[in-house]
């Protein structure tokens, strides 16, 4: 009887020793999925996963009976799909074996990490947006508290920028957006939090980053901006305001003393570093 359904089967469906790990049957949808025969292969040969995580998975199923999880299956034509592997101990005559159902949702993933990609990031730049960078924000402060991790902030926006918006339009003023970040994202390291701050206006953590080297990171960026030519419009400039997290710093103070820092670089004169 189970070995009637399990052929006739429309899901993805195959046996494994449950010591060995070995395949040691599987019926025709997974046959068709796969493109490879399936039986005498090792799980290992077809999953992603590592092979000490597969044997935690297999105690696992031992100790408990059943097991539900994610992991990338190889298929016939080198593509990596995301399988959701429902697995029990299903008992055939005196032998106990590893029963597993399995559905791709590479898709549904896919789709997934697509919605929350967007929902960290800006829509014109591509790059975070405030609310992503205030979560990470949150996060290095708490970790600032355990290990005093220090790190500064620089915020700037592009002077004059209304002018840009009035004189060639909010098309051109867009482009000029995109290429500052490209301008900028060639200055800062993996481990900086870049954001979009709200229209004009941007900001970077930079993570174990003491006030010196920041001036220099700031001073790269505004100087690389500056010499840049930018398609319509020319040559740009950039205001820039720095705030190094103290041990009394909360989101909000670190980040109003870098917007102050900036202000008062747009009072000097735009084109400036400060630091407050």
């Amino acid at each position: 009887m189970f070995k009637n359904i399990f052929h006739s089967h429309s899901s993805i469906m195959f046996l494994m020793d449950i010591d060995s790990k070995t395949i040691v049957d599987a019926n025709k949808t997974a046959l068709e999925f796969y493109g490879y025969p399936l039986v005498g292969m090792n799980i290992s040969d077809i999953s992603t996963l590592e092979r000490g995580e597969i044997e935690r998975n297999f105690e696992y199923i031992k100790l408990n009976g059943s097991m539900r999880y994610d992991e990338g299956h190889k298929i016939f034509s080198s593509d990596i799909r995301e399988m959701n592997v429902n697995m029990s101990i299903t008992s055939l005559g005196e032998k106990r074996y590893a029963f597993a159902i399995l559905n791709d949702v590479t898709e549904e993933k896919h789709a997934k990490n697509m919605l929350e990609r967007l929902s960290v990031t800006d829509a014109l730049t591509g790059i975070y947006n405030r609310l992503h960078f205030n979560r990470e924000l949150e996060k290095e402060i708490a970790l600032f508290k355990q290990h005093s991790a220090e790190f500064s902030m620089i915020m700037f926006d592009i002077d004059h920028f209304k002018r840009v918006n009035d004189t060639y339009g909010h098309d051109v003023g867009d482009l000029v957006l995109k290429e500052v970040v490209r301008v900028v994202k060639e200055q800062v390291r993996a481990t900086d939090v870049f954001a979009r701050w709200g229209g004009e206006e941007f900001i970077i953590m930079a993570k174990n980053t003491p006030l010196r080297n920041a001036k220099r990171l700031a001073e790269r960026i505004r100087s690389a901006i500056e010499k840049n030519d930018f398609e319509k419009v020319g040559h740009i400039t950039c205001s820039f305001g720095i705030s190094v997290l103290t041990p009394e710093d909360s989101e909000s103070s670190v980040a109003k003393r870098a917007d102050e820092a900036l202000y008062e670089a747009k009072q000097s004169g735009r084109n400036c570093v400060k630091v407050k």
